[in-house]
């Protein structure tokens, strides 16, 4: 990015823009650009005890969890910081049926895929 470094709160957008996280406006902006540039078609849907991932090949990637805290959890005067991130399983595109992770706060489950970030998400 032409940056000396990362800052403190920087929101990056698909490893491909960046932005100061607490600008709302150019934080929606960016999000927007990034879901025109998503992997079409990709979805993650909460069934009972599991996970459906559905999504063409475009979709492939990898479904990783992302664990932060709520806003009433902490008074660090961050929206949601990051507390955990790890890698689920890898996602080949069709139907993919898991578990629902455990989660020791509140979480998110992302489909990351090369060239095109995060065409899938959802907050458990």
């Amino acid at each position: 990015f032409g940056l000396r470094g990362p800052y403190t709160p920087q929101t990056v957008y698909n490893g491909l823009a960046q932005c100061p996280g607490n600008r709302p406006r150019a934080v929606r902006r960016k999000i927007d650009k990034a879901r025109e540039a998503s992997a079409p078609g990709a979805s993650i849907t909460r069934m009972d005890a599991s996970l459906l991932v559905e999504g063409g090949d475009a979709a492939a990637g990898s479904l990783v969890l992302v664990e932060f805290l709520a806003d009433d959890a902490h008074d660090t005067g961050m929206r949601h910081p990051v507390t955990k991130v790890r890698t689920l399983t890898q996602f080949e595109g069709g139907k993919l049926e898991i578990a629902v992770p455990a989660c020791t706060s509140a979480c998110a489950v992302l489909l990351e895929t090369p060239g095109h970030g995060i065409p899938a998400a959802l907050k458990l």
